[in-house]
């Protein structure tokens, strides 16, 4: 058997968009984005059979595989809002406790600090515009972040009156939950 052939015998008819390709399998979602044409701004779908959500396709390099006859389809990608943060959100709609995971799951808390010495960094990491009609969505509270955020904020005081060392000297703390990440900048 030639290589061609090997190769014809891997591929696998699939619809985007109610157009028919013939694509490897196994392939990757950036992959099946090209080969439907996928614009930036769309989303693509596996159509899945049943009571079920479709599938979201990620436009990245992981595997995706196949079935003869696979129907997918692109959408409008939503953006939203979630803690001041973009988030790409697939789905036609998002129930409250979808909202609450991409928050906390993802959660950030921050704390900014401001002297008469150092202070031009604030109007950059702090919106001073006046609240929208809808911003209570966007800064879900809950105890364990109000916890971290003021323990975080007294010991940055501390530091401040010499309590505690201040090698770091930053003004600007933002602790991400998802990655167990501590930024720290705008050093005085």
């Amino acid at each position: 058997m030639s290589e061609a052939e090997a190769e014809k015998k891997h591929l696998v008819r699939i619809h985007i968009d109610r157009q028919t390709f013939e694509s490897p399998n196994p392939t990757t979602g950036a992959a099946l984005y090209e080969l439907g044409d996928v614009g930036p701004h769309k989303k693509l779908f596996r159509e899945v059979e049943g009571n079920h959500d479709d599938e979201f396709i990620p436009r990245e390099d992981e595997q995706v595989h196949l079935k003869e006859d696979d129907h997918f389809y692109s959408q409008k990608a939503t953006t939203i809002f979630v803690n001041g943060t973009p988030e790409a959100w697939p789905h036609r709609k998002i129930s409250y406790e979808q909202a609450v995971k991409l928050a906390f799951l993802r959660g950030q808390s921050r704390f900014t600090l401001g002297t008469p010495e150092h202070y031009a960094h604030i109007p950059e990491v702090v919106s001073f515009d006046a609240a929208g009609e809808n911003d209570i969505y966007r800064n879900i509270q809950v105890a364990d972040f109000n916890m971290l955020n003021a323990a975080m904020a007294v010991m940055k005081w501390k530091k401040l009156c010499g309590f505690y060392a201040d090698d770091m000297r930053e003004h600007h703390s933002l602790y991400t939950v998802a990655t167990h990440g501590l930024t720290k900048e705008d050093k005085a």
